[in-house]
């Protein structure tokens, strides 16, 4: 996980900020942050250079995900 990863290139100082839009790997990524009692903000957001949507795929095998135009996607909020 980078945010971990991040969260022990910074400590004891410093603090990581996350954002993670795909809902599954959120949840994960909030996980391992609680078990690692890290110092990381995550936010359920994609970032961008303007306020919309975005499409990611939802595929079975989450470190593939990817945005996308069609196929089995989900839509989240960026800005």
């Amino acid at each position: 996980d980078l945010a971990l990863l991040a969260n022990k290139l910074v400590e004891p100082s410093g603090q990581v900020i996350a954002f993670e839009p795909h809902p599954f790997i959120y949840s994960c990524l909030i996980n391992n942050i609680k078990l690692n009692r890290a110092n990381v903000s995550a936010y359920p957001c994609a970032i961008g250079d303007e306020n919309g949507k975005v499409n990611f795929s939802n595929n079975d095998s989450d470190d593939q995900n990817k945005i996308v135009k069609k196929g089995r996607r989900l839509s989240r909020p960026f800005s």
